[in-house]
């Protein structure tokens, strides 16, 4: 073990959409972060390739308080087309531009223990070091809490695999495919295979909800979205 004199109020965990804007609100305030994790990793390993966004341009900004770092104005100044739906590597490229600005020091190691203690937390990094920290927002996304239904435990994950999995659709191509599903991975998944990809497939199970209320804010505002 190796202990790190070095102490912070927050410790996030993640630097995707939410750990960003969560970090940029509370240093506007003048509050001690760290900001741990590999900025987008998410959004740039684990999402198919050519992925549109659902959500509208209005609804995928990322939110910083004093509004200086929108979507409109990332294009606006690398002129990016204003496209609908976004397309997924216009997301990305605009979430590492936010990081640059709102969080140029994140720490891309990782946090592999976390624990309560006395007057609050204490955080252990992949290459050993632990420090204390006052407080922790964890900000890790859905990607390790996918779930997979145990009627397929037994099976290869050759031949059975969670969309998470998957960032490039093409090694579908050809083949027969069911897609387990009718939430907006599986509408993906089954729209890539049957055209992109040149192979043929279903959806199949009732549609899920994934989101009630408005969602009109930006990412890392409010808590209006709700994943079931």
């Amino acid at each position: 073990m190796q202990d790190s004199d070095a102490s912070c109020h927050v410790a996030i965990i993640g630097a995707g959409p939410y750990g960003l804007a969560a970090a940029a609100h509370l240093r506007a305030r003048k509050v001690e972060t760290r900001i741990f994790g590999e900025p987008m990793e998410f959004w740039k390993r684990n999402m198919p390739r050519g992925m549109f966004l659902r959500s509208s341009p209005n609804a995928s900004n990322l939110d910083d308080p004093d509004g200086l770092l929108g979507l409109d104005r990332y294009r606006a100044l690398h002129g990016v087309p204003h496209t609908r739906p976004l397309p997924l590597e216009d997301f990305v490229r605009y979430g590492l531009w936010f990081q640059q600005r709102a969080a140029p020091d994140v720490d891309r190691r990782r946090v592999t223990f976390l624990a309560e203690r006395a007057g609050g937390f204490h955080v252990r990094l992949e290459d050993g070091e632990e420090f204390p920290a006052r407080r922790v927002v964890v900000a890790t996304g859905i990607g390790p809490f996918a779930r997979r239904p145990g009627q397929f435990a037994g099976l290869p994950a050759s031949l059975v695999s969670h969309s998470v999995d998957h960032g490039d659709l093409r090694q579908f191509a050809g083949q027969r495919l069911v897609v387990v599903g009718a939430g907006q991975s599986a509408r993906v998944g089954s729209s890539a295979s049957r055209g992109r990809c040149g192979g043929r497939g279903c959806s199949a199970g009732p549609p899920h909800c994934l989101a009630r209320g408005r969602t009109a804010a930006g990412l890392g505002r409010g808590c209006g979205p709700a994943v079931f």
